[in-house]
């Protein structure tokens, strides 16, 4: 509403300056001069105003617009159907495989949707926003099995003061898995710190 009473305004200045425009040009020797600057400088003084008033509030609703788009896609993708399979079993699956087709089969599970659980081992940062997370299958391991992936840290700020060995639940898409790194690495979908208590 306060946009809309000021672009009122400026129009009624902006119309009042060309209209002694016109009168001055019609008539040469009277003096239109003042009704047609200050009607047009009241009219760009306004014009500023509005445009520094909106700055925030555009940025603010485009951003918003995005996270809706990709809360939207986070959600169409918690309601696929995930796979039963476990770190342990794509692991073992990649070591017992020919030397040959290893390779290929560390690549096979890319793109299946899971659901895990894991116990935090490390985090460390990528970049100014980016977290990149490590998680054990089994608690109170330090050598076996684990799920890694990498999340913005806005969307996980709970990883900058969670203890070791906090229970961590990741709904994601596999995009790479190594037998003899005894690991699986996570797209992030949605991710859920549970406390116990």
């Amino acid at each position: 509403m306060k946009n809309k009473s000021f672009v009122i305004v400026e129009l009624i200045l902006l119309v009042t300056a060309i209209v002694f425009a016109i009168l001055w040009i019609k008539y040469p020797d009277k003096n239109y001069e003042p009704f047609t600057v200050v009607p047009g400088l009241f009219s760009g003084v306004l014009e500023v105003i509005r445009r520094l008033s909106n700055k925030g509030k555009d940025s603010k609703s485009k951003i918003s617009i995005v996270d809706k788009k990709e809360d939207k896609i986070a959600e169409d993708n918690l309601n696929k159907k995930t796979s039963s399979i476990t770190v342990n079993e794509i692991v073992e699956n990649i070591n017992n495989s020919a030397p040959f087709l290893k390779e290929e089969m560390s690549k096979k599970y890319n793109g299946i949707r899971v659901k895990w659980t894991g116990y935090l081992k490390s985090a460390e940062t990528v970049d100014v926003d980016r977290v990149r997370v490590n998680l054990n299958v089994e608690k109170n391991k330090i050598v076996g099995d684990s799920i890694w992936f990498t999340e913005k840290i806005k969307k996980i700020p709970e990883i900058k003061t969670l203890p070791k060995e906090s229970k961590i639940c990741v709904r994601g898409v596999i995009i790479s898995a190594s037998g003899p790194g005894i690991s699986v690495t996570l797209k992030p979908i949605h991710i859920e710190i549970i406390r116990d208590n």
